[in-house]
């Protein structure tokens, strides 16, 4: 059995659709576009102190970032004040 290497068309096309705005926005090549793709995929891991991020699960929950002095680092939940009413 032998497999086709191509990319189905609707797939070419989704590729040379995604170029093409980029193209429109400013990029000059497609290097340019990558470039700024791995930008946005390039992030701190672990994050900055202090930083907030959410992790949508069955009920989006809101973490604040602590790093210790031990090198390690926490991820501690961020109760909003409206839940803590609700609790107490």
């Amino acid at each position: 059995m032998v497999r086709s290497m191509l990319l189905k068309n609707s797939q070419v096309r989704a590729v040379d659709r995604f170029f093409e705005n980029a193209f429109d926005q400013g990029f000059h090549s497609p290097f340019a576009v990558m470039d700024k793709i791995l930008d946005g995929l390039s992030t701190t891991i672990p994050p900055s102190d202090g930083s907030e991020f959410i992790v949508y699960k069955m009920v989006p929950t809101k973490y604040r970032v602590e790093h210790q002095q031990d090198g390690s680092v926490h991820y501690n939940i961020v109760e909003e004040a409206a839940e803590l009413e609700e609790k107490g």
